[in-house]
């Protein structure tokens, strides 16, 4: 039963990462015309008490005690298979809508409601008014209501009603990952010598509206110049927007009179992020963690009242293996699954066998992640009911099914 649950969560893990490799090296294929800002406002940095969260001394569970003491409770959601989803780029859940981008196969924006039912395909690639040349990244702009969806072939950003009406397009900088703040102005993170200053100068960090800059910051180091980017935006369910330098062991919150405060730091025995200032390569990045035990915070930090969820990337059987943490802000204590440690294989799962793969998006009280529905061959009988029927009756063409866990306040 063991290896049954290995495969099923490692298959997960590895979908996942894999997206995120897709999305992290696409900016280098973008913008080859030079962009240069002029007579922007400097990013204010506010002192404040930072929250320290110790990975080193994380509890590690088996997958049994994950799911049957750590997870209070689960459910499920099969998506309508009307239309096809490839990949599950981006996942967001607001005003009980689901928003799926999938960027790179169908290359389609989905709305789902809460029942898994479709209300709208967003297809509106051309080279025409209200068209994207290439589908860009999705964020929901929760003060107006609206979707966003950027253009990467031509910088602009096209608005959408939450139900998939198009609305009005404004023009965009070139960037790598944006999110929307208020008065239509965007945060944008970019890429090194992507686009500079009057005085050489690059910063991971941008805010504009429409093409001119208003905001910079966040300066590189040696050791981001050649970092993989992914996605540094996290709104958590607090309405506050949280950010994460490339590589860096800091969270950030954004405030919206463009400053910002450290609020999360994520204490590492050896980081990548205590070489900030040599300029290593990625491949020079990679061998420190499998060679040396260096670790790295993911870009994706989940948070809501009660837990945060991030990621550290660190050497596993010769591979770089993302394993996310959970941490309990009320005692303060950390949390992360191990697949490799042991558990009683006899007993059943209070709950049932199921799968938890890492968190795309938070909604409410719960982590949201997804997974691709396969009929069960062996050993059902252990299986989550739920799960177990979503599962037998998927076909390859089913889409995918989100699980939604919540966790105890407390776990002894």
């Amino acid at each position: 039963m063991k290896t049954l649950v290995l495969k099923i969560v490692n298959k997960c893990i590895m979908s996942l990462s894999f997206i995120t490799l897709l999305i992290s090296c696409q900016y280098s294929q973008k913008y080859t015309k030079e962009f240069i800002y002029k007579d922007f406002n400097k990013f204010t940095p506010i002192e404040n008490t930072v929250i320290r969260i110790d990975v080193s001394t994380a509890k590690s569970l088996s997958y049994r005690d994950f799911i049957d003491s750590f997870v209070d409770s689960v459910c499920f959601l099969q998506l309508s298979s009307k239309e096809l989803i490839g990949e599950i780029t981006t996942l967001h859940i607001f005003e009980d809508r689901i928003f799926i981008l999938d960027q790179f196969v169908a290359k389609k924006v989905f709305i789902f409601n809460m029942k898994g039912d479709l209300i709208r395909v967003i297809d509106n690639q051309g080279g025409g008014p209200n068209e994207y040349l290439r589908l860009g990244g999705i964020n929901i702009n929760t003060t107006s209501k609206e979707l966003i969806i950027a253009d990467e072939g031509y910088p602009k950003f096209l608005y959408y009603s939450l139900d998939g009406d198009l609305i009005r397009e404004t023009q965009a900088i070139p960037n790598v990952f944006y999110y929307p703040e208020m008065n239509n102005s965007f945060y944008n993170c970019v890429g090194y010598k992507q686009l500079k200053n009057e005085t050489d100068q690059y910063h991971t960090l941008l805010l504009s509206r429409d093409t001119v800059v208003l905001n910079a910051g966040f300066t590189f180091y040696p050791i981001q110049q050649d970092a993989v980017v992914s996605n540094p935006f996290n709104k958590n369910t607090l309405d506050e927007l949280l950010y994460i330098p490339f590589l860096s062991d800091t969270v950030y919150h954004l405030l919206s009179n463009q400053s910002y405060r450290a609020k999360y730091v994520i204490n590492q025995t050896k980081s990548l992020w205590d070489k900030k200032n040599e300029f290593l390569s990625n491949i020079e990045q990679s061998d420190l963690i499998l060679d040396k035990n260096y670790t790295t915070l993911g870009s994706q930090f989940l948070e809501n009242n009660d837990f945060c969820c991030f990621s550290i990337s660190l050497a596993s059987k010769g591979r770089v293996l993302s394993r996310p943490y959970y941490y309990n802000k009320k005692d303060r204590s950390t949390f992360y699954y191990d697949l490799e440690k042991t558990f009683n294989k006899t007993d059943s799962f209070k709950n049932g066998l199921y799968i938890i793969a890492n968190p795309q998006c938070v909604y409410k009280d719960y982590f949201v992640s997804s997974f691709n529905p396969t009929p069960v061959l062996n050993d059902s009988a252990l299986f989550n009911k739920h799960f177990l029927e979503i599962m037998n009756a998927a076909d390859d063409n089913t889409n995918p099914a989100l699980v939604f866990y919540k966790f105890k306040n407390r776990y002894e």
